[in-house]
């Protein structure tokens, strides 16, 4: 008789445990879920700040053949200065 009283205890217990793991793995999922989101739109906030650093790094070179421009332009002219009396 006792056997019988014990089979139900474990089936009680081996149940709740099943619940309890079950109800743990979906909380896991939805955290990794939320990071994986959290993770996408941290890449999607880098992929802007690439193309805007592009954008400054093409309008620093356009400022340096200018300002390289001007820099042999006041050459030359200090040069024809220099000539005149």
């Amino acid at each position: 008789m006792p056997e019988t009283v014990e089979t139900p205890r474990i089936s009680v217990a081996l149940g709740a445990a099943i619940v309890v793991q079950t109800a743990l793995g979906l909380i896991w999922a939805g955290g990794a879920a939320e990071r994986i989101d959290q993770l996408e739109r941290r890449a999607d906030a880098s992929g802007v700040m690439i193309e805007r650093t592009a954008r400054l790094e093409e309008q620093m070179r356009g400022v340096r053949e200018s300002l390289i421009r001007i820099e042999v332009k006041l050459d030359r002219d200090d040069n024809t200065q220099g000539d005149r009396p």
